[in-house]
């Protein structure tokens, strides 16, 4: 852009004459150049060039009134986007692939500060209005939203909705899907198989569970040329580095910490991520005794990603040592960077302060994590991390209650407290009757054939979106303009 400021120093377009067109597409390239480098100020001028250049073929330039519409999603100026989608639908295709491309990247916008919830409506709308195909990151969002809060009748709501709109439940979707049944409803391998046996009938490709497991294995080869990774080379990939670590980590003649600790520095100092490795490195020096503080806080400053298990480990060793404050705050430091800064994010993150706040007798704190825990139901809410941590509290707090008898006042509410919470505990636990429902329902969506009509009468009638309530599509006898207003008004709204 400094060149090209340069020659309009220099006269181009004034004393430098260039055809019309020329200067369109000159023109055009810059502005999208500074889009997307978030120039605005050069983006402006350079529209307001363009629109006196060419005020019709500006507006049907799909590619470049696209991107102005992302620059507008990525500022967080849904109005803008709604009034730029409004004026663009009645001159261009809207289901050409350069508009559903725009509205691909839009969506995306919208889903990194927006609520599951809120992409579902988004997404629904948007179907609805633009015949817009789910993508999977979405579909998962949203899917995981639901089932993390045991919320079946809504997942497959959401599931049908996304097959009728063209999503495809091939068989990378199924498998996907049997993890979620593994991890929000306690699937057991037979579980599994059984929903398989069912799903067979529809989708005869669907491999059976174990037909994988060789041919993962032969893609992991071992040996010890994995622990010659050089660090230097960009080309290592961080399952490459990994391998190298938990070589050095499982040696025959003993953990070589030192030599795997040398290995992940020297990546990191070369560029390299290295995330994978860096947890079993974590551990193999938690175990050893390293200062849990000290690990973490490097880690921290080396900018990876710290697993949950290398945070549960951490506190852990920190309440073994007694210091329970310590791992109250590693318990928050998880949360900050794992947890979106809620303390209930995970069942160990729950159980460590449980442990802490108890054994510390901090028992406002404990009273308010509890009141969290009991306010909703989450799938780990029912996990037996969660329950035998209450009842171990539960014991501490009894046995205050008679080794302090003149004082058991306090001791005798978290008592009360912590019951209530087992109580919970107890009916979030997934059942026979919860993993029969989500099977029938699955089977329902894989059997029923996607209806075609969606869309269709969507482009007829258009429909009316309830922007944060959930996504529910109603049909009206709106046109689409006053859909898609709908729609970009929910998201001004939400965002």
């Amino acid at each position: 852009m400094k060149l090209y400021q340069a020659l309009q120093a220099a006269g181009l377009f004034k004393s430098i004459a260039v055809p019309h067109t020329t200067e369109y597409k000159i023109r055009r390239l810059m502005a999208l150049m500074a889009a997307e480098a978030g120039n605005d100020a050069f983006l402006s001028r350079e529209m307001q060039a363009i629109r006196k250049l060419a005020p019709d073929a500006h507006a049907l330039d799909v590619q470049l009134q696209g991107r102005l519409i992302i620059r507008d999603a990525e500022l967080g100026n849904w109005q803008l986007v709604h009034e730029q989608l409004k004026r663009v639908e009645s001159s261009i295709d809207t289901t050409s692939a350069d508009f559903q491309a725009v509205l691909i990247r839009i969506t995306d916008v919208f889903a990194q500060t927006h609520t599951p919830n809120e992409v579902e409506a988004f997404v629904r709308a948007l179907a609805a209005t633009y015949q817009i195909t789910p993508k999977y990151r979405w579909v998962y969002m949203v899917l995981d939203e639901h089932a993390s809060r045991r919320q079946a009748d809504a997942v497959f709501q959401w599931l049908q909705f996304c097959s009728d709109s063209g999503l495809p439940m091939d068989d990378a979707f199924i498998e996907r899907f049997y993890a979620r049944c593994r991890k929000y409803w306690s699937f057991s391998d037979t579980s599994i198989a059984s929903l398989q046996q069912r799903l067979s009938a529809f989708s005869p490709r669907l491999q059976l569970v174990g037909e994988k497991t060789g041919v993962l294995a032969a893609r992991w080869p071992r040996g010890k040329a994995l622990t010659n990774v050089d660090a230097k080379d960009k080309s290592a990939s961080s399952s490459a580095l990994r391998k190298a670590v938990m070589e050095l980590l499982d040696a025959k003649d003993g953990a070589q910490v030192d030599e795997a600790i040398a290995l992940m520095r020297s990546a990191h100092d070369h560029g390299h991520d290295i995330s994978d490795a860096l947890t079993p490195v974590l551990m193999a020096r938690l175990e050893r005794g390293d200062d849990p503080n000290e690990l973490i806080e490097e880690a921290l400053r080396m900018g990876a990603r710290i697993h949950d298990s290398a945070f549960n480990k951490a506190t852990q060793m920190l309440s073994a040592t007694g210091n329970l404050g310590g791992a109250a705050e590693m318990c928050r430091l998880a949360a900050r960077e794992n947890g979106n800064g809620q303390l209930l994010y995970n069942e160990y993150n729950f159980a460590n302060l449980v442990f802490a706040y108890t054994g510390a007798a901090r028992y406002r704190a404990l009273n308010s994590l509890l009141c969290d825990f009991t306010s909703g139901e989450q799938w780990w809410h029912g996990s037996r991390t969660c329950k035998e941590s209450v009842k171990l509290a539960m014991k501490t707090a009894a046995m205050r209650t008679v080794v302090q008898p003149k004082d058991k006042k306090p001791h005798r509410q978290a008592l009360d407290q912590l019951d209530a919470a087992l109580v919970h505990v107890k009916r979030c636990r997934s059942n026979r009757g919860h993993r029969r429902a989500v099977t029938e329902a699955f089977v329902r969506v894989i059997k029923n054939p996607p209806a075609p009509v969606l869309h269709e009468k969507a482009t007829q009638k258009g429909a009316h979106i309830r922007g944060r309530t959930g996504g529910q599509l109603e049909r009206s006898g709106e046109p689409s303009e006053h859909a898609a207003r709908a729609v970009l008004a929910a998201a001004a709204g939400a965002g």
